[in-house]
């Protein structure tokens, strides 16, 4: 076990679409410590049971992809010595900060975002004591159809993503820091995969009591997962990249990953290099579209928001004319009333008039 004084930081990577978020479910189910449940990324469409992802944490990620002018489906070639980049500064400060306020004299705790993958050296600059990494690897025939059923992506770039985090949450740990766990192995014995993790990796966690393992095998029997291919699948497929099948079916296996250093023939992202150009030319278009499809979202949203308020108004303009107009014909009413009650009076006292001045008439 680890000292009580050492915090034990557990860092969840690997491709998105990968089981990153139930993973990191499991291990919170366990004790590990995520950070306030407001500073999580609330559940969406494609992530109904939460994402568990630390938002202050994913924005530093971001940042620093942006910074180099890359994004999570476009990762940026960071070049040598980019640590010390001053583009780097702000970044780290903000990590810095977020750590310190957040996370400070908390023992055990950790996160998780597919981005860190690509930026292992970062964080392993910056977190306390022990870091314990886990990569999380699903099918890469699984993850294109995912993200092409979610994103819209064609299969080339989900292909060249899922390799290109695979390979750097690889080169970026050692095997004696790391664990690696496969989505259908997640599924199918959660609980006994996460007690694996927490054995490997000398996680200071207490073992799991009966609600607990109840919450942890409920987590993954409602996980989605609307693609299903296995190994032999991967083997046969002519649409993958040798670089992609073998890379898959190591991990698999159980197997040492190999070299994942760039050769003559294969780019830094497992891509042959007559074909990386084109191949990034299509990332980056898809992260045009990207771009322009989230714009286009936040004005459908921003048109939405201001047909309501609209709406809001309209409604309050004509509440308030229907209750001026009965107003009106309320005062309308009550002026005739002291009309009559005028003439009325006026009669009165006139007649009263009338019949003093007979009286008082001689010759009446």
């Amino acid at each position: 076990m680890s000292s009580a004084a050492e915090p034990v930081v557990v860092c969840v990577l690997g491709m998105h679409r990968s089981g990153t978020s139930l993973l990191t479910r499991l291990l919170n189910h366990t004790g590990l410590a995520l950070g306030e449940p407001g500073r999580l990324a609330r559940a969406a469409a494609d992530n109904p049971r939460g994402f568990w992802e630390h938002e202050g944490l994913r924005a530093v990620n971001d940042a620093l992809l942006h910074s180099f002018g890359g994004s999570w489906m476009f990762p940026p070639d960071l070049p040598a010595g980019w640590l010390r980049d001053p583009r780097v500064e702000s970044v780290r400060a903000l990590a810095r900060d977020i750590l310190s306020r957040e996370f400070e004299g908390v023992q055990l705790w950790g996160f998780k975002d597919p981005r860190t993958s690509l930026l292992v050296d970062f964080w392993r600059e910056l977190l306390p004591g022990r870091i314990a990494w886990i990569v999380a690897v699903r099918n890469p025939l699984e993850v294109s159809e995912s993200l092409k059923r979610r994103n819209g992506f064609p299969s080339v770039l989900a292909e060249d993503l899922w390799y290109a985090y695979t390979r750097a949450a690889l080169l970026g740990t050692r095997p004696g820091e790391r664990s690696i766990v496969h989505y259908e192995q997640l599924l199918a014995q959660p609980v006994e995969e996460v007690l694996r993790l927490i054995r490997e990796l000398n996680l200071p966690c207490p073992r799991p009591d009966a609600a607990a393992v109840a919450a942890m095998r409920e987590e993954a029997s409602v996980a989605l997962r609307h693609h299903s291919h296995g190994m032999e699948e991967v083997a046969r497929s002519e649409d993958l990249l040798s670089s992609t099948r073998e890379l898959y079916q190591r991990l698999w296996q159980g197997q040492d990953p190999g070299s994942l250093e760039p050769t003559e023939q294969l780019g830094a992202h497992g891509v042959p290099r007559p074909f990386a150009g084109l191949r990034r030319e299509v990332a980056r278009l898809v992260d045009e579209q990207e771009r322009m499809r989230s714009a286009l979202t936040d004005h459908e949203q921003q048109a939405t928001e201001a047909r309501t308020r609209l709406t809001g108004i309209e409604e309050r303009h004509e509440r308030e004319v229907s209750e001026w107009r009965e107003e009106a014909i309320q005062l309308r009413h009550e002026n005739q009333l002291l009309k009559l009650r005028a003439e009325h009076r006026f009669g009165e006292r006139l007649r009263r008039v009338w019949r003093r001045l007979r009286s008082e008439d001689p010759q009446a």
